[in-house]
């Protein structure tokens, strides 16, 4: 009885500590809806903005340590918008093993997001003299433009179900 009484009181405190580090619930977190971006999600803080003219993408992040949380949207060209979903969808996940060095695919499922095509990833990447991060997006084509939200984190601090409370407050507008 002592034993398990102890393991709930060490449960809660982890849970406690988890909740600190990584600023609270996402629920709890502020809302974030840009103008004109069409997207809302819940941020641990003000993100900052940065607009890429040539990938004609804003992104949006909010930098704690070693942890990131973003949400994007790219506007796609006419040319672009006319592949299928599932194409632009499956070069995306090629490009984001590509941006990460020495990464792999460790999970990658379909989903849809207010009716629209997409797919939740986990990427864990390890560049060299750096230590293991791991990094979740939920990704959706909807409207002519792509939308994503993700966490980059270090592996060893990962928390899964944090990570996905954070990408589940992620809707379209």
């Amino acid at each position: 009885m002592r034993l398990s009484r102890l393991c709930f009181q060490t449960a809660i405190l982890l849970l406690i500590a988890a909740s600190i580090a990584t600023g609270g619930e996402p629920a709890t977190w502020p809302e974030f809806s840009p103008p004109q971006a069409g997207f809302s999600v819940r941020m641990p803080g003000t993100p900052t903005h940065e607009f890429d003219a040539a990938a004609s993408t804003d992104t949006f992040q909010v930098r704690e340590g070693d942890q990131v949380w973003s949400a994007s949207v790219v506007y796609l060209p006419r040319e672009v918008r006319e592949m299928p979903p599932q194409r632009i969808l499956d070069q995306t996940k090629a490009s984001f093993l590509r941006l990460f060095p020495n990464s792999r695919l460790v999970s990658s499922e379909p989903v849809k997001l207010g009716g629209f095509p997409g797919f939740k990833c986990v990427i864990q990447s390890h560049a060299q003299g750096r230590p293991e991060f791991i990094f979740k997006a939920s990704v959706v084509v909807a409207n002519g433009r792509m939308f994503s939200v993700g966490f980059a984190g270090r592996k060893d601090a990962f928390n899964e179900v944090e990570v996905e409370k954070y990408l589940g407050t992620f809707q379209l507008r």
